[in-house]
Formats: C-alpha cells, structure tokens, sequence
C-alpha cells in the first residue's frame, strides 16, 4: 500500500505503472486529498509541467500549471471553476452532442498510463461533459469554460486538472493534472 505523509498539501506524485493508476492514495478526504482548506501553493511542490509552470491549488489538491500560484474551487459537479480573486466560470448548460474525435497524446509525465502515442477518443455529450477514453479505458471527463480552459476529471491522476488550449497551429491542449502533465493532439 502506498503511503504518503500528510503536510499542508498532498502533492508527491507517486509512479504510474498500471493502467488502473495503482492504489489509491490516503490523504485523509474523499477525493484523496489534503483536508479541507489545508492546500496552500507555495507549499505544493513542483510537478514537471513545462518551464515557468507554477503550483495551485484546484479542489484542494495542487495542481502545477501554467501560470500558477492560484487557489480555486471546483462547483457544481465540476461544470464550474471559482478562483480566488476572479469571477466564477462555468461551461454551458447544453451543448449539441458531438458523436466521436479522435487524439494522441504527447508530451507526457504520465508514464505508465498516457505515454507518448497513445491513442484515444473523445464523446461530447448534451449536459457538455467531454468523455476521454483510451484503452485502458474511460480515462475522465472535462467541461469547457468559455476561456480556453477547461476542468477536468481525472481521478487516476489524482482527481481535477485544468486544461488549457495551446495555440500552435494544430489543435492541442495541456492538461495539468495533480501527479502529471500531458498534451493531446487533436479533438479540435
């Protein structure tokens, strides 16, 4: 079993070898993560995410990403993001359903359970839930907010992400997830 001393925030990543992303982590609340109210991003340590990423905290876990230093809440069933300082953002309550896109992941610290060429698909269904799959199975889903971010959640990577559009001229995003970071490359 895995074990994990609490501090202020849970934040080690622990390997990733098995498609069912191994044993789940005690950190004392029902998500996995610190207590309530405990997560503080200067004291979340760093998850490899890319050059100037920075931690947060999402739904009380950190979260490296980019930019960083955030505190926020995720409501609603994970249709909406409060930040501390900001307003809230929520997806939209409908959308048209969009049968199936298909993506490759790259640029992956998710070893073991989204490595660089893996396959999947994305379903988006009417409530506007995005529901990634791969092989190993549904991997989460996401809901998009109208800024080119979206939450998302993944819980055998320790629970809610943010993801982010990359403008690079194909459609990717990167996804910061609380035990690593990936990008997927299309589903635009």
């Amino acid at each position: 079993m895995l074990a994990l001393g609490l501090s202020a925030c849970v934040c080690d990543a622990p390997p990733i070898d098995l498609p069912d992303g191994g044993e789940q982590r005690d950190g004392g609340a029902s998500d996995g993560g610190p207590l309530p109210g405990t997560c503080v991003p200067s004291q979340c340590a760093v998850v490899d995410a890319g050059a100037g990423c920075l931690p947060s905290c999402i739904a009380e876990s950190c979260v490296t990403e980019c930019p960083g230093t955030r505190s926020c809440e995720v409501l609603d069933a994970g249709r909406c993001l409060a930040c501390a300082g900001a307003e809230v953002r929520c997806a939209p309550g409908s959308c048209p359903p969009r049968t199936h896109c298909t993506f490759t992941i790259e640029q992956s610290s998710c070893t073991g359970l989204l490595d660089d060429g893996v396959r999947g698909s994305v379903e988006v269904l009417a409530d506007c839930r995005h529901v990634m799959t791969t092989d190993a199975g549904v991997l989460g889903a996401w809901f998009e907010l109208d800024t080119g971010e979206a939450i998302a959640n993944v819980p055998r990577l320790g629970g809610y992400c943010i993801a982010r559009d990359l403008f690079t001229g194909a459609p990717r995003t990167k996804f910061y997830c609380p035990f690593c970071s990936f990008v997927t490359l299309g589903c635009d």
